[in-house]
């Protein structure tokens, strides 16, 4: 159900129609334990990424936050790869977490699509995303979405792409 919902959802070529995506659930100390039907390269990569988020937030998770990450030395895999976790609360418990990758159109840097071949420094392939909170409560942090529009060269695809994954998130959650 994640996946569809990326795939209804999505705005980009490369997300809906080349379904190069994936959505996993993992337990609440970081252990996958289903992923969906769509990417299996993309199946060793989410753990790294969600150890990232987890290492920099700690306890200081609250059931409505949802946190993104692409930077390749937090956890993430390359940068045109955005993840977005969300945590599962069950009794104010963390339970979970829902997780879903999605390879973005463009991420900014010196080429369109982010995967210039020939860069010989991580600052030329594109806007690197530590851990951060994208919802904070509930809220979008506009700052974070407003930063990401200003870097990338199709916002629209991009950041519809972003939204689509969340929405796999919230259906995860539920």
């Amino acid at each position: 159900t994640m996946a569809l919902t990326v795939v209804r959802t999505a705005r980009s070529a490369v997300v809906k129609d080349g379904m190069d995506f994936s959505t996993a659930l993992f337990t609440a100390d970081g252990q996958q334990v289903a992923q969906g039907l769509t990417l299996p390269a993309h199946l060793g990569s989410m753990a790294p990424a969600l150890e990232g988020v987890r290492r920099a937030f700690g306890d200081d998770v609250l059931p409505e936050d949802i946190f993104v990450i692409n930077d390749p030395y937090e956890g993430g895999s390359h940068l045109p790869d955005i993840f977005v976790f969300k945590p599962i609360f069950v009794d104010r418990r963390l339970v979970g977490w829902s997780a879903s990758i999605g390879h973005q159109l463009d991420v900014g840097g010196k080429t369109a699509g982010g995967n210039g071949c020939d860069a010989t420094e991580i600052f030329q392939e594109g806007l690197r995303i530590p851990p951060l909170r994208l919802y904070a409560a509930g809220k979008p942090v506009d700052a974070l979405f407003e930063l990401i529009d200003r870097n990338v060269r199709v916002p629209r695809q991009v950041l519809g792409d972003v939204r689509s994954q969340v929405a796999a998130c919230l259906t995860g959650e539920r």
